[in-house]
């Protein structure tokens, strides 16, 4: 599930997608076969996750048609997440690459680097988080490792401080000032110098 302002959005196990209003009335279904993540953007943008392809459709004032936006090639995506602006989204393939979709132009992606290549994060990420102004980028794997990037240049900050034994999920806190990392033995915060 994935929540909006004022809509939810659920994936079924057939791989449908439900719109639905806060008090469970249905708004909407959308139709894209296969879809296994999805998440919304600003302005009530869903963003489908669709084995190598990144969908997305406009939910306002109803849903549309889904449109096929980005290939990550011949590799899965294992995990998308739109950035707070609306304007990038980043993609974690399987294998641990990162890129960084420019939802305006999502045919030209960018990749995270300035030379072009994606980062590679060398750790299986369970996990995404951008900072509040879309400038970070958070990755998290299960065996405590996270990793955080200045985005679009890739330069990545010292991940000294977030070591932990194991995360589950993590996020930006205090508008961006320290990043909360959820444990199986609780939250850890840490503060973010750059």
């Amino acid at each position: 599930a994935s929540l909006e302002r004022d809509q939810v959005a659920v994936l079924f196990e057939d791989g449908t997608v439900g719109l639905f209003e806060p008090d469970g009335a249905l708004r909407g279904s959308i139709s894209v076969r296969a879809v296994e993540g999805l998440a919304f953007g600003p302005g009530g943008v869903l963003h489908l996750l669709v084995g190598v392809d990144l969908w997305t459709v406009e939910t306002r004032p109803e849903p549309g048609e889904p449109q096929r936006i980005w290939s990550l090639g011949p590799e899965p995506i294992r995990a998308i997440l739109p950035g707070p602006t609306g304007a990038a989204m980043a993609v974690l393939s399987r294998s641990g690459r990162l890129h960084e979709v420019d939802l305006r132009y999502p045919f030209e992606a960018r990749s995270t680097r300035p030379d072009g290549l994606p980062i590679v994060t060398g750790i299986e990420a369970i996990d995404l988080a951008y900072h509040p102004t879309g400038s970070l980028l958070a990755v998290a794997s299960a065996g405590g490792t996270v990793r955080v990037w200045v985005v679009p240049e890739g330069v990545e900050l010292d991940p000294a401080p977030f070591e932990t034994a194991s995360v589950t999920r993590l996020g930006f806190v205090f508008g961006g000032s320290a990043l909360l990392v959820e444990t199986e033995e609780g939250l850890r915060a840490g503060a973010l110098v750059r």
